[in-house]
């Protein structure tokens, strides 16, 4: 189990974020590093920079933070971006590689807020067309992405979409 660490004020930066090349978000607390961790506001609308929850990949709290403050001043930023995140969605604008491993598929893309895997494990539970030319991509994990303007995506990510398409019809 997870020791829980309280910080109700910055006294030295011992928390630290990171977004990885993968675009998940890793932490370290105390020393000790986390890997795919995420944030929730405990209080979002009233006080969105007050009560601040760090969670393990095991759903394990992590640290309670009683306000941004207590995250070093370069991981701030990436803080707000990331507890704004479940409001906005990314864009995607390539398809470097698609692959089926097993039951699962991992999507490498290019997307407004950078690299990022997308996993799968049914494509038909995760490609949901909003219109003829829009789609929401969920990953296994609950993240979302728009695939949209195909039309502005080169060669390579036109024929990715395609095989997706003729998997997804056969």
């Amino acid at each position: 189990m997870t020791e829980l660490v309280c910080f109700h004020s910055r006294t030295s930066c011992a928390l630290r974020l990171q977004r990885t090349s993968d675009g998940y978000l890793a932490a370290e607390v105390e020393g000790k590093r986390y890997e795919r961790v995420r944030l929730d506001r405990m209080l979002s609308c009233l006080m969105p920079e007050l009560f601040i929850s760090l969670y393990a990949c095991t759903g394990e709290t992590i640290a309670f933070l009683r306000d941004i403050e207590a995250f070093c001043d370069e991981s701030r930023e990436l803080v707000r971006l990331e507890l704004d995140r479940p409001n906005r969605i990314p864009r995607i604008l390539q398809l470097r590689s698609m692959e089926r491993l097993s039951a699962e598929w991992i999507w490498s893309v290019d997307t407004d807020e950078g690299n990022a895997f997308i996993v799968m494990d049914r494509l038909e539970d995760h490609i949901h067309a909003i219109t003829s030319a829009r789609w929401i991509i969920t990953d296994n994990s609950g993240r979302r992405f728009d695939l949209s303007e195909l039309e502005h995506m080169d060669h390579h990510s036109l024929q990715c979409w395609d095989n997706i398409q003729k998997h997804l019809c056969a």
